[in-house]
Formats: C-alpha cells, structure tokens, sequence
C-alpha cells in the first residue's frame, strides 16, 4: 500500500504548488544521475589507472558488481562481487579482503553525493542562496550524514537529509515526502556509485599481487 500511501502524502502539495511540481522532481532525478554518472566515470578512470588494463576488459570484470549494485539496491550483497572482481584484476586477495567491507562500510560516496545534490534541491525550492560558506557547510554536513546512514536503507536514507537542511535552517518536512517518492530510483543510483566509486577507492589503496615482492 506504500504508493497509495505516498500519493495521499503528496495530494495537499500538489494541490497548492499544481502538477509542475513533478517536473521539478525530474530535474532532481536528472541531478542525482549526473552525480552517479560522474562518480562512475572518475572511479572507471581510477581502475583504468591503477589496474592497467583495457578498459573493455576492466568493464567486462566489474559488471557484476555494477549489475547487482543496482538489482539489489545493497552495498552488502554486492561485497563478494566486488573482491572477486578485485581479485580477478590481480590485486592482493588479504588486502581486497580486509579493505573492500570496511570502505563499503566506512565510505559512503552515494550517500555524500544524494545528500548534497538533495540538500541544494532542497534550497532552490525554496529560493535560498546558500553562498560559499553554506556550500561547505552542506559539504561537511552531508559527510556527516553519509557517516550517520550507514546500515540504513530507503526512507531511513532519505529521513537522514534532515541533519544537513538543519544546519543551514532549511524546511524540509515537506520535500522529504517527494523524495521518498522518487527514492527506488534514487537508491539504484546511490548504490551504484556508491559500490562502484569504493570498488574504485580499494584499487588505489591496495597493491596489485605482481607487485608485492
């Protein structure tokens, strides 16, 4: 019953703002894929570099992982995906062992990135200028709340936005409800940068097992 229940959550908003509200909701979807995107192209750049292979190979390895990423919506399933596909680009078994759960854990890159693109959201909607201090306030802030969301999923995620409109005095009771609607779309982006960007992390921290003497 949760799409119904959403409907009727955002009835009174649409009711007062009309239907161009769902347009603006496009446009957040839009920014959070281009934030996704990005991450998933600076973590393929990263691989390339630290795996030196071909990136047709190095996709072909970790599509997996991607694959499951966004299918279960779960950094934690997609653990074992990610070390074998470390593994297989000859990466130390010990070291992709002991980093990939802690930086899954510890590194919450999708997280940072929806908080911050939501929190920004957020501001316009409302017509506030956060300027440059505000834009490292939601910087810092939204680290913090990626900290705070780890082993939370769907609408705990979302919920967890809170602590960075709080710190710049930003209402947001009734942008969450719009984002707990679009959030099975958001989650599936969140996640993949999210697996994807540490999966990236763990190459540059971890040495390749030819190179180990």
């Amino acid at each position: 019953f949760l799409p119904f229940a959403l409907l009727a959550m955002i009835s009174s908003q649409v009711a007062r703002v009309g239907v161009g509200i769902f347009a603006t909701m496009l446009e957040f979807i839009m920014q959070q894929a281009l934030g996704g995107f990005l991450i998933l192209l600076l973590a393929t750049l990263v691989l390339w570099w630290r795996s030196k292979v071909s990136v047709t190979h190095l996709l072909s390895t970790v599509k997996d992982t991607v694959i499951v990423a966004i299918s279960s919506r779960s950094s934690l399933a997609c653990i074992p995906y990610a070390q074998d596909a470390l593994e297989k680009l000859r990466y130390d078994a010990s070291s992709v062992e002991l980093m990939v759960p802690l930086s899954f854990t510890v590194n919450r890159i999708g997280s940072i990135c929806y908080y911050a693109i939501s929190t920004l959201f957020i501001a316009r909607i409302y017509g506030i200028d956060p300027g440059l201090a505000g834009m490292g306030v939601v910087f810092l802030g939204s680290i913090l709340a990626g900290l705070a969301s780890a082993g939370t999923t769907g609408v705990l995620t979302v919920a967890t936005v809170a602590i960075v409109c709080d710190l710049l005095r930003l209402p947001y009771e009734a942008v969450i409800v719009l984002l707990i609607a679009v959030d099975p779309v958001m989650d599936m982006i969140r996640t993949a940068s999210h697996v994807y960007g540490n999966v990236a992390v763990t190459s540059f921290v971890c040495d390749k097992s030819a190179d180990r003497s």
